[in-house]
């Protein structure tokens, strides 16, 4: 899995997975790929809001990909109705999202 591969950096930096190092996340050189795999470390670890802010710097966000992690970031931020609508797109996008949606879904109380 990527969370298992992607090492910690410092803050300000992201995992490059082509030189094999952390550098700026400002670096021309990260893919947005790279920065969506890093977005998802840092949710994975609690960083929702340093994860948001990196998924606000792709060059294109319009993946399921983003879209669920931003998704997953927002709603453990509490944010619940903002984060169903970034399932919603990354279901738009891609029925590969349906994947993380359900898991997710699965796991939000009932409500009244």
């Amino acid at each position: 899995s990527t969370e298992s591969k992607t090492p910690d950096c410092p803050s300000g930096q992201v995992y490059d997975s082509a030189t094999q190092k952390c550098v700026s996340d400002k670096s021309s050189s990260l893919s947005d790929q790279d920065k969506t795999n890093y977005a998802y470390h840092l949710a994975k670890k609690g960083e929702y809001q340093a994860a948001l802010n990196l998924l606000d710097s792709l060059k294109n966000n319009n993946t399921a990909e983003a879209w669920n992690y931003r998704g997953y970031a927002t709603r453990k931020l509490g944010r619940t109705d903002e984060g169903i609508g970034y399932y919603q797109r990354a279901l738009a996008v891609n029925t590969w999202a349906r994947r993380g949606w359900s898991r997710d879904v699965r796991i939000w109380p009932k409500s009244n």
